[in-house]
């Protein structure tokens, strides 16, 4: 544990660099020191996840709006030791999530399908091409400034170092095991879809349970 507190520091310094070379934009990370929570992740602790900004909608109208929004991808990438590489998104306005941790994902292009466009994000975002299987979808049912709409999830496998990946986007790319996840600023989404990627290994058969 003692080793885990000492890797977050380190990333806490790397964010912190990083914030310095973004000026005028405000800055927050989601490492710096677990323990201390700042008036912002107070404010979205205590703000409701699921239905915020809906105006109300039934759950119909709120699939219709899903649906007509399109489907965004999202790749769940493990390593041999069961940890999620995980994205921090620059905290800025106009994206999705700003200031998160989310796998790797985005949107598609027009005539694009899901599994070509998470192989695209990822590739791009990371570097990597790697076999990605379809996993399951979930909702996102937030305040449109956070992101709304279903989300593809397919799950791949790399063991490697996330730090030396050439990062196109956002702040850095760090593997995290389970334990810490709750300590991270991550969209309820994310979370969900990696309970099911947890509910479904404990299932596997012991000799498949050591991948994804």
């Amino acid at each position: 544990m003692d080793d885990l507190w000492d890797n977050i520091s380190k990333l806490s310094a790397v964010c912190r660099k990083a914030a310095e070379q973004l000026p005028g934009e405000e800055f927050t990370s989601a490492v710096a020191c677990p323990r201390v929570a700042t008036a912002d992740t107070c404010r979205r602790r205590s703000t409701p996840t699921r239905g915020v900004d809906d105006g109300g909608m039934t759950d119909t109208e709120l699939e219709a709006e899903a649906i007509k929004s399109g489907t965004g991808v999202s790749a769940l990438i493990t390593n041999s030791r069961g940890e999620y590489l995980l994205h921090l998104r620059d905290n800025i306005e106009g994206i999705c999530w700003p200031g998160y941790w989310t796998p790797v994902g985005g949107r598609p292009e027009p005539g694009e399908s899901p599994a070509d466009t998470v192989a695209r994000e990822v590739a791009e975002e990371t570097g990597l091409i790697i076999p990605l299987k379809e996993f399951t979808t979930v909702q996102q049912r937030n305040a449109a400034r956070l992101g709304k709409g279903p989300i593809a999830v397919y799950t791949g496998h790399w063991d490697g170092d996330a730090h030396a990946l050439p990062l196109t986007e956002g702040i850095m790319l760090h593997w995290f095991p389970v334990s810490v996840l709750p300590r991270l600023r991550v969209p309820p989404w994310c979370r969900e879809a990696i309970a099911l990627h947890q509910n479904a290994r404990t299932n596997l058969p012991v000799s498949e349970g050591t991948r994804p």
